[in-house]
């Protein structure tokens, strides 16, 4: 992805970075890099790991008291739409974080270009401001995220001491059909002792499952850039038949030449007829759009 992005970015248009702040590149280059190569591996890897104690712990329990997972159904029906909600808004939350912060690196790299001319002009202060406005809104969609999470776990530990009491009361249940049994009681610590340890990882599995979502974000704005169309080819078939010699001369003609900045723009040159001889000196002078250049060369 890193290499397809790098060819993308080199052979976009100028029109593209005309129109796209630098920050916004920067912002893909690094911090969406970071979070694919190590976040998304690291929630992925996490995910992975918590969900086969979930699934062990389930099959203990319900093979020690098997109305377990009549209360168990429930359950995960309020786990699922608890993550759905969740995961809804976290995705958009960690959006928000991305897209909040391409501004502090657009500004962060204006500024260390322009620092000569903004300590001639005395402007340290302005733009410590705006760096710190700019800061303050990327650490409020920043915040929210760890406030979406707080919400998230309240539900989830409600929800988690909920399997607990059922386990607990179906194990009571069962102790009435197999009273007589002498290994049942030790079955039954067992069973209520998993289902206390599976909470946090269900907790953590439902976490983490959100994070590889809502950390997909930087996928799919890397692949948006891998949309924009390029320049021309470096290489056409026509440039096989050139002789080996060519050009013999840099004479350079101009035929009814149209040119606008970008598509949708207003045409600068409107028919442009001009030769220019070889070992020419060429200057351009005037304003494009109001007049056609006059071209001087000798």
């Amino acid at each position: 992805m890193f290499e397809e992005l790098l060819e993308v970015i080199l052979r976009a248009p100028m029109a593209f970075f005309d129109t796209t702040p630098v920050g916004r590149i920067m912002n893909r280059f690094s911090k969406d890099l970071y979070t694919i190569d190590e976040d998304l591996v690291s929630s992925l890897r996490s995910y992975l790991t918590t969900v086969m104690p979930v699934l062990s712990t389930i099959i203990v329990v319900t093979s020690v008291t098997p109305k377990f997972i009549v209360g168990l159904v429930p359950c995960f029906f309020f786990y699922a739409h608890q993550q759905n909600f969740f995961t809804m808004t976290y995705r958009e939350l960690k959006r928000l974080d991305s897209v909040s912060r391409s501004p502090i690196y657009a500004l962060l790299s204006e500024t260390l270009d322009g620092c000569l001319t903004i300590r001639a002009f005395g402007a340290e202060k302005t733009l410590n401001k705006r760096m710190a406005s700019m800061v303050n809104l990327q650490q409020t969609a920043y915040h929210l995220t760890f406030a979406a999470q707080c919400w998230l776990s309240v539900r989830l530990e409600f929800c988690g001491t909920m399997i607990v009491c059922v386990a607990g009361f179906v194990a009571i249940m069962q102790h009435g059909v197999r009273g007589g049994d002498e290994h049942f009681a030790g079955l039954a610590g067992l069973s209520i002792s998993f289902a206390l340890s599976v909470t946090q990882a269900l907790n953590w599995t439902v976490r983490m499952a959100s994070d590889v979502e809502a950390n997909m974000v930087a996928v799919e704005r890397i692949t948006q850039y891998f949309k924009i169309p390029s320049e021309a080819p470096r290489l056409t078939p026509e440039d096989d038949d050139l002789p080996s010699n060519w050009p013999a001369e840099g004479r350079i003609e101009f035929i009814n030449s149209k040119l606008r900045y970008r598509p949708g723009l207003p045409l600068v040159l409107k028919g442009l007829n001009i030769s220019i001889p070889p070992q020419s000196k060429v200057g351009v002078v005037g304003r494009t759009g109001k007049s056609l250049p006059r071209f001087f060369s000798g």
